[in-house]
């Protein structure tokens, strides 16, 4: 396979993420056109989505191979995409949209997969790979708000959702004709091999301490991409096209980050430097706190405190994804990365369901739960404290 066409397939990851992130500008619009309080489920449903599937997904492309796996979600995504934009419904729309998040679901684990199969014999190279693809998943948090935002202002809310659809039919043509599968796919699913996986998992502490961090940081993530918009035009008055803009600008931590990931990774080691940006995630959440009572109607509260936050959450994914792919037997990596983001979604959904029920919901609402989060970040990774660093 060539360089570029390995460097395409990579950034299908970013697939799945766009999904989440793009529509954010356009629901002062729906909340409006679908005559519901509750447009925040349309995220919730989203996350709850990726969630679910994940376990199972992890032993199919264990047992049944990436290719197959990865084309099966496109298909499924690329359907969802298009049938969002056919309904009035507000009801079906959260039924269409859990199947597109089914879609989702198996891509980054496939993609990860791919990366571990190509480079399982160099840790280094692997950091350098996974911190590539969670430095394009970053982007997306830059670029879709922004994007989402003028798809929105040229045309409406159906517009993010025709462009997902456009950019999933592209994907499933290049890996249909560019991705050569070397894993031999069984025929037939082994229940006990897929249960012995996870257990395995389960069972290995640093695994689970690096994955439930991670969860942390992305719940973070999460609950301000979902409640953002909200906080911008009920509390501060800010358009849909600048809102979209300022939660871009927040993006530019977890860009700068994970670009630097790998060296951090090279300097400090994987879990020093994991512990270190728990702090970060810390410091976000209690400058939230402080920024808002000193300056309570001044949206840059947000947008400083969570550029902070953003610099831990850049470091965390990507050097705890790599230090727990690393320590797993090449032949479970489905599993372990589709544990990591059920957790990782798990959690996500979990804070934005409690958020959607917050009437109003405001900055000191969204600064308690970021600490919360932190505080339990920084308790995790000072269970592997005494621990050799991971180098």
């Amino acid at each position: 396979m060539k360089k570029i066409s390995f460097i395409i397939i990579l950034s299908t990851c970013i697939l799945g993420p766009m999904g989440n992130d793009m529509f954010i500008s356009s629901m002062p619009e729906m909340k409006s056109l679908f005559n519901t309080n509750h447009i925040q489920w349309f995220m919730s449903v989203y996350l709850i989505g990726l969630a679910t599937p994940q376990l199972v997904v992890g032993g199919l492309i264990d047992q049944f191979g990436k290719k197959n796996i990865l084309l099966i979600s496109l298909l499924i995504f690329s359907i969802a995409s298009i049938c969002i934009t056919m309904t009035n419904n507000y009801f079906i729309l959260l039924i269409i949209r859990f199947l597109q998040a089914i879609g989702a679901s198996a891509i980054i684990p496939c993609i990860i997969s791919i990366a571990k199969a190509t480079f399982k014999d160099n840790k280094q190279k692997l950091v350098t790979v996974i911190s590539f693809i969670m430095l394009g998943i970053s982007l997306i948090p830059i670029l879709a708000p922004s994007i989402g935002a003028w798809l929105q202002f040229y045309f409406n809310w159906k517009g993010t959702f025709f462009f997902l659809f456009l950019l999933s039919c592209f994907y499933i043509i290049l890996i249909k004709t560019k991705f050569k599968e070397k894993q031999k796919s069984s025929t037939k699913f082994d229940m006990l091999l897929f249960l012995n996986n996870y257990a395995t998992l389960l069972k290995n502490k640093q695994f689970m301490v690096y994955s439930l961090t991670t969860a942390c940081s992305y719940a973070i993530l999460f609950s301000f991409l979902g409640s953002a918009t909200l906080i911008y035009s009920n509390q501060y008055h800010v358009s849909p096209l600048l809102s979209g803009n300022l939660i871009g600008i927040n993006g530019l931590s977890l860009f700068l980050t994970g670009a630097l990931a790998p060296y951090f990774s090279k300097k400090l080691g994987i879990d020093r430097s994991v512990r270190i940006a728990t702090y970060l995630l810390l410091l976000g959440g209690v400058s939230l706190v402080i920024f808002n009572t000193l300056f309570i109607n001044d949206y840059l509260v947000i947008v400083i405190s969570m550029l902070i936050t953003s610099l831990g959450i850049g470091i965390i994914r990507p050097l705890a994804q790599a230090g727990a792919i690393h320590i797993i037997d090449e032949k479970m990596t489905g599993s372990a990365v589709s544990l990591m983001n059920f957790l990782t979604f798990g959690f996500g959904f979990t804070i934005n369901l409690i958020l959607g029920f917050i009437h109003n919901i405001n900055t000191s609402d969204l600064s308690l739960a970021n600490i919360i989060l932190a505080v339990s970040a920084v308790l995790l990774m000072s269970a592997i404290t005494h621990k050799k660093h991971i180098t």
